[in-house]
């Protein structure tokens, strides 16, 4: 885990800069930037299975279902950035029949409909669920991103985490309002 602290330097900075000003006093645009950067803060605090790599540098693919709600800014957040040496890549898949292996899948709000049918494309596979919607990780998400008054906050889902054999940094675990087994 030697790297952690800068990591956790940066999470905790995305969050200062909630507690300053959140989504209701900045635009959609913004509370989207602040979400791809919760998002990228994620990665860096979760561990894929070994097999879950074709080999140590293979891109992590970040993919986002139905219309893109950062309208780029995750695609720009994300640029050129590497975790644990896997470049990033961000793939849209307008719906599910388009979705193809990935190892993050974010589920906008409006999209929400289609995350059954995903997480059935997408059994067995290592993939970070990461939703909006209540009841997201009821439904068997590993990650809810909501804003809740001006504060964006996440919930967490150990038990779809470990179907997916993931494994949660106790320090994220730490920072979720809501974590359930």
């Amino acid at each position: 885990m030697r790297g952690m602290r800068p990591k956790l330097v940066m999470l905790f900075s995305c969050i200062a800069m909630l507690c300053l000003g959140g989504p209701s006093a900045l635009g959609a645009a913004d509370e989207y930037s602040l979400k791809a950067a919760f998002v990228y803060n994620f990665i860096q605090f979760i561990e894929w299975p070994s097999g879950a790599f074709s080999h140590s540098k293979a891109p992590l693919e970040i993919g986002i279902l139905g219309q893109d709600p950062f309208n780029g800014a995750m695609d720009r957040a994300l640029a050129g950035k590497t975790v644990n040496g896997h470049p990033l890549i961000v793939r849209h898949y307008p719906t599910v029949n388009d979705l193809q292996t990935c190892h993050v899948l974010f589920i906008p709000v409006a999209s929400q409909e289609q995350f059954p049918a995903a997480q059935q494309k997408l059994s067995g596979s290592s993939v970070l669920t990461i939703g909006e919607a209540d009841g997201f990780t009821d439904g068997g998400g590993v990650i809810r991103l909501y804003t809740e008054g001006k504060f964006i906050k996440f919930d967490v889902n150990r038990s779809a985490a470990d179907r997916a054999r993931l494994h949660i940094s106790a320090k994220l675990l730490k920072l979720a309002k809501n974590v359930t087994d």
